[in-house]
């Protein structure tokens, strides 16, 4: 596949620099990006996987780390796939109609799930009433990221317009057609150019800039609300063991699940900012390209962070996924399984034959027995 830029689009660049940029950062870079995050996502997917993290908050965070998981994902096969340079139709057609909607899609879906984890997160701590409700149910969070879905891909569908497939050549030693992709005129400058420049920036805004901002004020007012409802908690004592025990319980999951919601913000905003700048800037002189392709793999960073932010940040995280992996190693000297049962089995049995041996009475063993079998317990 070619790479469909003339020497004109590189006028007031460096070609050389810059292509060598670009391959560096495509064949290498990127790759590594998406296979450290899919391992990362799958990781933070087991540690969140525990039947006991029920409610909104929780399925809303693993929903992330599915989509994060996806878009990785696609861009990888999408990577290996370009660096294939395969001339079948079904290639062109992926990458010309394809591949632009699917992973715009799931990223938008991406941002928007973070953004529904925060309108939670701000309901349940600054509008507790409201949120005790019957409204924050499991069922209406799935029915929640379906609709982000949904309309993700609908606004991500037109970019399936954006390339068109074309007749390469024809090639005489696997005697068939050739196919590429190349630019669509009629939509870039053509008579749907006022259209597509003003789909560009809707896509721009609804994908970037108002997640972004929907962040940045729902979780101002988030934090701000829980630092001060937590101050005024340690300064009221409660009233009665019920209160005492209720605080005893709410107050360490909601700080779990604020941590969790600062960290992903905080990736987010890190990560996700740079390309937001670019937005505005890019379309005015090719010196920005290179610097987009570093933007753009920022913004990868995004779906790829999360799980490492975790571990670094909550303790509660970590503890989960020791709890995870180590759990089939306590599995093993589980003493109501099946190997400590044959032990068990074996001791009792030495133990009625050095009895008889002895000239003990047999009927005495059911007490020794219970014995052994209480200090085998105990012991394991």
């Amino acid at each position: 596949m070619s790479e469909n830029h003339s020497l004109s689009d590189y006028q007031d660049l460096d070609i050389q620099s810059y292509l060598e940029a670009k391959l560096w950062i495509s064949s290498i870079l990127e790759p590594a990006v998406c296979v450290t995050g899919m391992v990362g996502n799958l990781l933070s997917l087991a540690a969140l996987s525990s039947k006991q993290l029920k409610g909104p908050s929780y399925f809303f965070l693993r929903s992330l780390m599915v989509t994060d998981f996806n878009v990785l994902m696609w861009i990888f096969i999408s990577n290996l796939m370009w660096r294939a340079q395969m001339t079948t139709y079904a290639f062109a057609f992926f990458y010309a109609h394809l591949e632009q909607p699917l992973i715009n899609g799931l990223m938008c879906t991406s941002n928007y799930v973070t953004v529904a984890l925060s309108i939670e997160r701000f309901l349940a701590v600054c509008r507790p009433v409201s949120f005790a409700g019957n409204t924050h149910n499991n069922l209406n969070a799935k029915i929640c990221v379906f609709l982000i879905f949904t309309a993700s891909v609908l606004v991500a569908t037109p970019y399936c317009f954006e390339f068109t497939v074309i007749i390469k050549g024809w090639d005489e030693r696997a005697n068939r057609t050739e196919y590429d992709l190349t630019n669509n005129k009629e939509v870039i400058i053509g008579k749907y150019a006022n259209a597509w420049n003003a789909y560009m920036w809707l896509q721009s805004g609804v994908i970037r800039i108002a997640p972004f901002f929907l962040l940045l004020l729902l979780n101002i007012g988030t934090f701000c609300t829980f630092q001060s409802k937590m101050k005024w908690r340690q300064q009221r004592q409660p009233n009665s063991p019920k209160e005492r025990r209720n605080r005893s319980l709410t107050e360490p999951q909601n700080r779990r699940l604020m941590c969790l919601l600062v960290c992903t913000v905080s990736v987010y905003f890190v990560c996700m900012t740079p390309a937001l700048v670019m937005v505005f800037v890019e379309g005015y002189t090719n010196k920005w390209r290179l610097t987009v392709i570093i933007t753009n793999l920022i913004e990868t960073l995004t779906f790829t962070a999360n799980f490492y932010v975790y571990c670094l940040a909550s303790s509660f995280f970590r503890a989960n996924l020791k709890k995870k992996f180590c759990s089939q190693k306590s599995e093993n000297h589980d003493p109501n399984s099946n190997h400590g049962n044959m032990q068990l089995m074996d001791i009792k049995q030495k133990n009625t034959t050095h009895l008889l041996e002895a000239g003990a009475e047999p009927t005495n063993t059911t007490n020794i027995d219970r014995s052994t079998n209480n200090l085998d317990r105990s012991t394991v």
